[in-house]
């Protein structure tokens, strides 16, 4: 739905091997997906500085 209403999607990891190619589908490679590495609260923080919701 984001995606269709040309949003950004933010997915979060706490490491970066949660955006391995091994554990990842091609969705995660589209213009509008944003990949957050750290903390629940380190990427909440960066989602909020983020100015489009």
């Amino acid at each position: 739905m984001a995606m269709a209403l040309n949003k950004r999607v933010f997915l979060c990891s706490s490491t970066k091997e949660g955006f391995s190619i091994e554990n990842t589908v091609a969705f995660y490679e589209l213009p509008k997906i944003i990949k957050l590495i750290g903390t629940a609260e380190e990427n909440v923080k960066k989602i909020i500085k983020s100015k489009e919701f």
